[in-house]
């Protein structure tokens, strides 16, 4: 059973670090396909069985199978390349568009999203990224919807949350858990569900349907335990304080 009320937020003290390297994770996982070192990193048992119980074990044992494998490291990049660009960077509309604008639309007749790129989220979600005083990196040449960019926005907080745990700022603290929560149920779990069932079904590659399996279950698992302890989401308003210095 959950932790409920003072118990939960005790709880969740500890682990804005884990959950902002999930989330960090994640928008490293939709920007450019892995490197030897994070694919090393899943030949190691250890680290392979700590990373289950976060990342839940059906994303955990997929990316673990393709790291796996009998094969030089130098081969699993070149393969892994080759998946990520046929998944996403295939032109005419033969990739999946990782973009909330899309993916928050009706859907055409096939199942396929019917949205279109720059639509209302991306206004939307640069208005929560000012909130936080998010300076979107300069090699970043996306769009701000992109499901990359969102995910680090939350990779963000969590860090804002805890550099503000350690200056003994409770207040601010408090108010980093407040946006995530509010984001999250504002934005990435309204459509993080729908963009993992897409990579599901335009690719066979461990690695990329471990990735949809980890981002399809544990942005919300995420919201659940925040709302938790803090209450039910709140709609964002153009009021509402930010975190940058002062605020």
């Amino acid at each position: 059973m959950p932790a409920c009320g003072t118990q939960a937020r005790a709880e969740l003290d500890d682990v804005a670090p884990v959950r902002g390297a999930v989330y960090a994770f994640l928008s490293a996982g939709f920007s450019r396909p892995p490197d030897a070192a994070q694919i090393e990193t899943w030949r190691d048992d250890r680290f392979a069985t700590d990373c289950t119980e976060l990342l839940g074990e059906e994303g955990a044992a997929l990316l673990r199978q393709f790291a796996g494998r009998n094969s030089p490291i130098e081969a699993l990049v070149r393969e892994a390349a080759l998946a990520f660009t046929a998944l996403f960077q295939v032109p005419g509309g033969q990739s999946v568009a990782p973009y909330e604008s899309v993916f928050r639309h009706e859907q055409t007749e096939a199942g396929r999203p019917a949205g279109l790129l720059m639509g209302r989220p991306v206004v939307e979600v640069q208005r929560w990224y000012r909130l936080a005083a998010l300076d979107i990196a300069p090699g970043f040449r996306d769009l701000p919807d992109h499901i990359s960019l969102e995910s680090s926005f939350l990779a963000r907080l969590c860090q804002l949350e805890e550099d503000f745990r350690a200056a003994g700022d409770r207040q601010k603290e408090r108010r980093a858990r407040e946006m995530e929560r509010d984001f999250l149920a504002a934005h990435l779990v309204c459509w993080a569900g729908s963009l993992a069932d897409a990579v599901r079904a335009r690719t066979q590659h461990p690695w990329f349907r471990g990735l949809a399996a980890v981002l399809g279950a544990f942005p919300a698992g995420d919201l659940a335990e925040l709302e938790q302890a803090l209450g039910p989401a709140l709609p964002w308003k153009a009021s509402d304080p930010g975190l940058v210095a002062g605020a």
